[in-house]
């Protein structure tokens, strides 16, 4: 390739011929054109657009670097399946630059797949996993409040989002208060800092610091790769664990990612967001008039039929004065009444004690008391004559039974001179069979034990 003639002839022109942008990029075309035929290149296709003109515009990236594909509809047309973003695909092209915004980019005139990219398979099993744990279940999503007054906006500074989001709830709702926590976006430090507002916002909620209805996560559309920070797995676990409902808006409309899954609800738009979390203020004051002309009209009923309660009771009120006279003529009644009902009984009753007088003195237990006593006396007498006689009868029997034993005593034994003959072990030689020649044995006496060696056994004869 001879790039550096080409330049070289760019260089060489005077300053007093001085290019034009457009046709310092025209120049810049013609060198890529002229220098390149057609090449094959394969890659993973992102941002694919189609719009009406039937012209194919996407990027073509690997793990490396991009480029910026453009495939006109007199060669699309032929192509049966539309690509998809995240097929990998194989194409043939020339390099050429687009001259209204300097872009490098494909001229694509023939495409076919050669299955899917790595970009798009990572996103696609992340989202199969995910979905298997039951992050995007509809039964463990929140429901947004109805009334909102505090939203916490996580976003960045930069952009028209923000602008929108701000613009929209003033208009809607003035009053609701929003706090922005400002992240990154997309790059390197995008996960890390939006995961962090969300820990922020919890600690807030657990400190009694802030206390927000709703979160909205937003940010505006670009490419597959601008919106990677959304398909991150962390933060569709830190979103799936907010205490707080999560409204996502991210990207454009078309733009489905794994954090706009997992989140409570899903906004086409950040404007779509801020409407879905705000009510209208002119619905608002609708509502608040219709239900002031209720409330009027009900007040109104209501003092009506109070009047007329009040005109009702005013009839059939009377004056304290003639209720405390019919009081107290009642008051006389009931104390006649009370004392000749008091009379009545006292005659009664003292009727009554005299009968009872009379009859306990015609049954008075005096004699019976007396004869009582009598028959105690000699049972008492009886039971102790009685009593004596068999302490004296056991008295005897215990003396008879104590000379017995005594008689018995193995010590009185050994003091007339017997012995007890033991085995070392204590065992008492009862039979012959006992004994061996040359046995220790032990005599016990009334004087004390002797040590004996059994040297002949002679039976004993009778008389």
């Amino acid at each position: 390739m001879s790039w550096q003639l080409d330049f070289k002839s760019l260089n060489t022109q005077t300053s007093t011929s001085i290019l034009s942008v457009f046709e310092l990029n025209r120049s810049v075309r013609a060198l890529f054109e002229s220098h390149y035929d057609w090449v094959w290149v394969e890659g993973e296709i992102s941002n694919f657009n189609a719009p009406s003109s039937g012209h194919w515009y996407f990027t073509l990236k690997d793990e490396k670097a991009q480029v910026r594909c453009a495939m006109f509809r007199n060669r699309n047309i032929r192509i049966k399946q539309i690509p998809d973003n995240g097929e990998k695909v194989r194409l043939r092209g020339k390099v050429s630059l687009y001259e209204g915004k300097g872009e490098y980019q494909l001229i694509v005139e023939h495409i076919e797949s050669s299955g899917f990219g790595s970009h798009q398979i990572a996103f696609e099993k992340l989202k199969q996993k995910l979905f298997e744990e039951g992050l995007f279940s509809h039964e463990k999503k929140k429901l947004i409040p109805d009334y909102i007054n505090n939203i916490g906006l996580i976003t960045s500074l930069n952009g028209a989002v923000i602008e929108d989001i701000l613009k929209t709830l003033k208009r809607r709702c003035p009053l609701v208060e929003v706090n922005v926590i400002p992240v990154a976006v997309q790059g390197e430090r995008a996960v890390i800092e939006i995961c962090d507002a969300f820990e922020k916002i919890g600690r807030w909620k657990n400190q009694g610091l802030i206390n927000f209805d709703t979160i909205i996560l937003a940010r505006g559309g670009g490419s597959i790769e601008d919106l990677s920070a959304f398909n991150d797995e962390t933060l569709a676990r830190t979103i799936f664990s907010c205490n707080i409902p999560v409204v996502s808006a991210i990207g454009h409309e078309v733009d489905v990612s794994i954090s706009d899954l997992v989140s409570d609800l899903r906004a086409a738009t950040p404007t779509a967001a801020a409407e879905l979390v705000s009510r209208d203020q002119s619905i608002w004051k609708k509502a608040l008039n219709n239900n002031s002309i209720g409330l009027e009209k009900n007040i109104r009923s209501r003092i009506l039929a109070i009047r007329a309660e009040t005109e009702h009771l005013k009839k059939r009120l009377r004056h304290p004065k003639h209720l405390l006279q019919d009081q107290s003529q009642k008051t006389d009644q009931l104390e006649q009444i009370l004392i000749k009902e008091i009379n009545k009984v006292i005659e009664l009753e003292t009727l009554r004690m005299a009968n009872l007088q009379k009859k306990l003195l015609s049954i008075s237990p005096i004699l019976k008391i007396v004869e009582l006593k009598n028959t105690l006396g000699n049972s008492k007498n009886l039971l102790t004559r009685t009593t004596q006689q068999k302490l004296s009868l056991i008295k005897a029997k215990l003396s008879y039974t104590i000379k017995i034993l005594d008689a018995i005593n193995p010590e009185r034994i050994l003091a007339r001179g017997y012995a007890i003959l033991t085995m070392l072990d204590g065992k008492v030689v009862e039979s012959r069979s006992d004994v061996k020649n040359g046995l220790p044995l032990i005599a016990e006496t009334a004087i004390g034990k002797l040590h004996l060696h059994a040297s002949h056994w002679e039976e004993k004869t009778e008389d």
